[in-house]
């Protein structure tokens, strides 16, 4: 692992990423949820996450490392670009977020900041896009001392509730 590989997964800093079905804000069925977490759990290349939530409209993945996160959305972006996909377009948000697990517990906490962030910038996105929002690339800029090559300024776009939010691409790895 060269320097600054090990400088990205030594950094601890939360982050979460929300991963739906693109073109559609409905809640996901329990098929389709299935079908979702086992083509992540099947490609061995993605980062597997800390904790992962199931949230009605998809899944919210959360990581220590936002290097990390990174890589799994550059990866996943990859992956549903590639011929032979087994599921319909996704859409996918980065943000930054901060979430507790208590010890013996059932529940986990997250910051309100960090579910929203991810699904608001998702639902931004257009069919196998990522977005990110600000902090979540200003935290992956900071961490790795470049990194902007990674990231897409696409400007403020408007959300349903009529607001706008700025948002970057995440540019997916090479197929």
């Amino acid at each position: 692992m060269n320097q600054e590989q090990t400088r990205q997964t030594q950094s601890k800093l939360p982050s979460a990423v929300f991963i739906g079905l693109a073109g559609d804000d409905t809640d996901l069925t329990g098929e389709q949820r299935a079908a979702l977490e086992a083509c992540l759990a099947a490609d061995a290349s993605l980062p597997k996450p800390e904790l992962s939530l199931d949230v009605p409209a998809g899944l919210v993945l959360c990581f220590d490392y936002p290097a990390r996160t990174l890589e799994l959305v550059r990866r996943l972006g990859a992956s549903v670009r590639r011929t032979g996909w087994p599921l319909p377009p996704l859409r996918i948000g980065a943000h930054v977020s901060t979430v507790i697990s208590k010890s013996g517990a059932s529940d986990t906490t997250t910051s309100t900041g960090s579910m929203d962030g991810a699904m608001r910038v998702a639902r931004l996105a257009g069919p196998n896009q990522a977005l990110s929002t600000p902090a979540f690339r200003a935290l992956i800029v900071q961490q790795v001392k470049s990194g902007t090559e990674h990231f897409r300024d696409l400007g403020e776009l408007t959300g349903k509730n009529g607001r706008a939010v700025q948002v970057f691409e995440i540019v997916p790895f090479s197929r």
